[in-house]
């Protein structure tokens, strides 16, 4: 039986928005892929994930997402 995989998301530098929006961000970008890489997709293939913000200051309050 094989170890079930867990991939933490670091994000920071500057204002950020909020955790939910920037790690859907994120698991769309790696569902997508790129030129020859087809993406995956983690809930798919039981990869879990979790999220922290590193930051080199402190914000009032997140950025809405672009």
């Amino acid at each position: 039986m094989s170890q079930p995989s867990h991939i933490i998301f670091i994000h920071g530098l500057s204002n950020q928005p909020p955790v939910e929006d920037l790690r859907r961000v994120w698991i769309d970008a790696l569902a997508e892929g790129v030129v020859e890489d087809q993406g995956i997709d983690l809930g798919a293939v039981g990869v879990k994930d979790s999220f922290v913000y590193w930051a080199d200051l402190q914000a009032a309050a997140p950025l809405p997402l672009c």
